[in-house]
């Protein structure tokens, strides 16, 4: 009865697995730059590269098989050559068969540890070979740049711009700080991202970046105001922040460099032009106050207007231009106390506004204009003013830097 149940009980496998027979395929991974070869860490949301190759046993290769974790991997998440290959294993052909050497981009898991496997196998006859590295998946850092050779210059406590570039890596930026000799820029607004305006200006360092920036920065144009003393090169870094908390720094410097200024006035006297002591003009050079019909006076005042009230505004005299600061400069925070450098007096002149009619609107206090005679150039700022009613003893005080080419 045993014996029958036995005989009773067996089945034929229609598919029975091949013997193993013969030597079995080989595989490897290539030691090359910019492939995978041993266990490593890769950034989240991009694919890592192997370059396999394998070659046939006795028999010709049939498939090649990527696993991750011993499950074989969605088609969709491998390349061979750039191209989806449709399927996974992925059938052999041709010349393939003897020999292959593949690029195969792998797209990680999420996060953690995994062991990818390539596996290759025999055509009929039951051999494999494989070969296997662990994968470890870290949110990717971001990549920050800067324009040119990172080495920039600028007038003693003017700005210096260049243009910033930051790769996400696929993790969103967060924040932007500027260290100054190593450490944090105590004064935030001495950066800008963006453009010299006050929407642009840091508000707190580090600096949480608008969401126009999260997504990646492209060549956008960036400031930092130099530090006042005299000539020096100063390392400033940049630390980009990912929302991950990884970072990204790059370092360049800004030299301030300039001649001295050659003179410095303060509180030079400018009175009404139709005052009584013949003392509405100033000549810039040696800061002194001369009439207004005088030859040397380069900046006049312009008397009282059609009812006798004092216009309270200065023009140009003698062959001197006058231009006033353009709102860029005064968003970008121009200080008169700043301006040590002939230079520093140039870049004023170059970046400011020409006055209408050689005129100044109405002059208030701390009002800032730049002058030039010749070859030489002047910043001058209004330190005081007095108006009075009847007796056309209004006047100014302005303080004067030279340069004096």
């Amino acid at each position: 009865l045993a014996g029958l149940f036995l005989l009773d009980s067996c089945t034929v496998d229609d598919n029975p697995i091949p013997p193993v027979t013969g030597t079995p395929p080989a595989i490897s991974l290539i030691d090359t730059a910019g492939f995978v070869s041993t266990d490593a860490v890769v950034p989240s949301g991009s694919m890592f590269f192997v370059r396999i190759s394998a070659s046939k046993g006795d028999n010709q290769m049939q498939a090649l098989e990527v696993q991750r974790d011993a499950s074989s991997m969605a088609a969709s998440d491998i390349t061979i050559a750039g191209t989806s290959p449709g399927g996974n294993p992925v059938l052999l052909f041709n010349d393939e068969k003897d020999a292959f050497t593949f690029d195969v981009g792998v797209m990680p898991h999420a996060a953690g540890d995994a062991l990818y496997t390539f596996i290759v196998n025999g055509d009929g006859d039951g051999t494999e070979d494989a070969v296997s590295i662990t994968i470890t998946v870290e949110d990717a850092s971001p990549e920050a740049s800067t324009s040119g050779n990172g080495e920039y210059i600028a007038g003693a406590g003017m700005l210096a711009g260049f243009d910033l570039t930051v790769l996400t890596n696929g993790v969103d930026l967060s924040t932007i700080e500027v260290l100054e000799g190593g450490a944090a820029i105590a004064d935030p607004t001495r950066v800008y991202l963006g453009g010299i305006t006050a929407a642009n200006q840091f508000d707190a360092n580090p600096y949480t970046l608008p969401a126009a920036y999260v997504g990646g920065i492209t060549a956008e144009s960036m400031f930092v105001r130099a530090q006042t003393t005299a000539a020096s090169t100063v390392t400033y870094t940049l630390i980009v922040t990912n929302t991950a908390g990884k970072t990204s720094s790059t370092d360049f410097t800004i030299t301030t460099s300039g001649t001295d200024i050659d003179a410095a006035h303060f509180g030079v006297l400018l009175e009404n032009a139709v005052g009584p002591n013949a003392t509405g003009g100033i000549r810039l050079v040696d800061g002194m106050t001369v009439s207004v019909n005088d030859a040397t006076a380069d900046i006049i005042d312009q008397g009282n207007d059609g009812n006798g009230d004092w216009l309270q505004q200065i023009g140009e005299a003698n062959g001197a231009v006058l231009r006033s600061l353009s709102q860029a400069q005064i968003d970008a925070g121009f200080d008169f106390v700043n301006v040590l450098y002939r230079e520093q007096i140039l870049d004023a002149w170059n970046g400011a506004d020409v006055v209408s009619g050689g005129v100044s609107s109405t002059v208030a206090v701390g009002d800032v204009f730049v002058v030039q005679q010749g070859a030489d150039f002047y910043v001058i700022r209004c330190a005081l003013i007095e108006s009075t009613a009847t007796n056309n003893l209004d006047k100014y005080n302005f303080d004067i830097k030279v340069a004096d080419y």
